[in-house]
């Protein structure tokens, strides 16, 4: 299995510190960056804040960091986007009657809501919403 593109990159050139951006350092941000799409939280996940972040990446020598930086973002969008687009709900062949409002019981879009719903809070959770418990009767 190959590396994604925007793994491929020349480390920012830095003296040797305990506490500083090493190069194993900067590809797990990286990586972390494509996975969250959030600069502070990868920084942060690394041990690092988002502004020593920024500074690396304004260094002398960042160049490669700086493209991978802005395609791990970019990946990340896409991977939202992506999910995103796997969420939504088919178009509802059901028409709906006139005076009724919010998802009708049974419409695919109630039932993609319910899936969501599931997802967030598993059922036998207890964190259920009583007007949804109503419809379910």
């Amino acid at each position: 299995m190959s590396l994604a593109p925007f793994l491929h990159f020349t480390p920012v050139p830095l003296k040797p510190r305990h506490d500083g951006w090493s190069p194993e350092l900067q590809f797990r941000f990286i990586l972390l960056l494509a996975r969250c799409g959030s600069v502070a939280e990868a920084a942060g996940r690394v041990g690092k804040s988002r502004a020593t972040a920024y500074d690396l990446r304004g260094r002398p020598g960042a160049e490669s960091f700086a493209v991978v930086w802005d395609a791990a973002l970019a990946h990340a969008r896409h991977a939202r986007i992506a999910a995103a687009a796997a969420w939504a709900p088919p178009p509802s062949p059901v028409r709906r009657p006139p005076g009724t409002r919010g998802l009708l019981p049974g419409s695919p879009e109630r039932q993609a809501f319910d899936r969501l719903l599931d997802a967030l809070y598993p059922p036998g959770t207890g964190k259920t919403d009583r007007a949804d418990e109503a419809d379910r009767r």
